[in-house]
């Protein structure tokens, strides 16, 4: 069953998050940054989680916004403390200042085009894949910001991950450009352009 994310989901959100998707710079930033985050996600308008049960158990979920910067302002504003002790044991490591300043200066040169979205991060639980939970999570996502008049949803994903690809181009994904990121490290952006009826 898929459904809208609530509070109550955030932390088995990010437990899900931190094993599948253990590569990631928002994964090495630990557990407690991951629940502040996706608790954004759930607390701004402008952006939203699917999550998939199966009996019970989230197995898997979506994320998605038409605004990352307003993730960016919930948390300065209404979390900076908890986001301080959420990443007080990497202060000290200076690679992420850097990866830090590189997501801030996207954020600000991603020019948000009226009627256009990120899917921000996507997985399903190791043990159920291969079973269409992701492309399911992507098709009713695609089904809401359709209904919101978003006509195309962008995603990123670094250029080793071939099964990831692979996975946005059986779900009607192109890709649609090139950009450097942490440690000038190249991902492929990817866009679905939503149909109108």
């Amino acid at each position: 069953m898929i459904r809208n994310a609530v509070k109550d989901d955030v932390k088995s959100i990010s437990d899900l998050h931190s094993k599948c998707i253990y590569t990631g710079f928002l994964t090495s930033l630990g557990n407690k940054f991951l629940e502040l985050f996706y608790c954004a996600f759930i607390e701004t308008k402008s952006s939203e989680i699917l999550v998939y049960e199966s009996d019970g158990e989230i197995v898997g979920f979506v994320s998605c916004s038409t605004n990352l910067k307003d993730i960016l302002k919930y948390i300065i504003l209404h979390e900076l403390h908890t986001l301080f002790f959420a990443v007080k044991h990497k202060l000290l490591d200076w690679k992420i200042y850097r990866n830090v300043i590189e997501d801030i200066l996207y954020f600000r040169k991603t020019k948000y085009r009226v009627n256009s979205a990120e899917l921000v991060s996507i997985c399903a639980r190791d043990d159920m894949r291969g079973n269409g939970i992701g492309s399911a999570l992507v098709e009713e996502m695609i089904g809401k910001l359709k209904k919101q008049g978003v006509e195309s949803v962008a995603t990123l994903v670094s250029d080793d991950l071939q099964e990831s690809k692979g996975f946005y181009e059986k779900n009607g994904f192109r890709l649609t450009g090139k950009i450097k990121l942490h440690n000038n490290k190249e991902s492929s952006v990817y866009t679905y352009k939503i149909k109108r009826q």
